[in-house]
């Protein structure tokens, strides 16, 4: 399952978690995701889950979006990437991610002493 966590100025606002094939995020009340800032567009961006990976698309914004300080169009987000609208971050959290912390802690918690069957 995978999350958004929003964030001003390092302050944790509202955390969402992504349940639908097709989740918008914009400045109209409309979206799955609303940030009442006119920085960004009604509809701003959205992000659209293809099996496990999650697609974020800018939908022909003003101000545009950007991923860990880079603009993009169309981005394939990993986890603990961070989206930028303004001031607000968003932090994506991918806890299917089997790479990097979220592997090694789920894979420490789990792991377990197995004998072996012929002791």
């Amino acid at each position: 399952m995978s999350r958004l966590i929003l964030s001003v100025d390092g302050v944790v606002i509202k955390e969402f978690t992504l349940a639908k094939e097709r989740t918008t995020i914009g400045r109209k009340a409309h979206n799955d995701v609303q940030i009442e800032d006119t920085f960004l567009s009604g509809e701003h961006a959205a992000i659209t889950m293809i099996g496990n990976d999650c697609i974020l698309e800018d939908l022909d914004s003003t101000n545009g979006t950007v991923v860990n300080g880079k603009p993009i169009k169309r981005h394939l987000l990993k986890s603990n990437e961070v989206i930028e609208f303004g001031d607000y971050k968003v932090n994506f959290v991918d806890e299917t991610d089997y790479t990097g912390e979220n592997f090694l802690f789920s894979r420490m918690v789990r792991t377990k002493t197995v004998k072996p069957i012929n002791e």
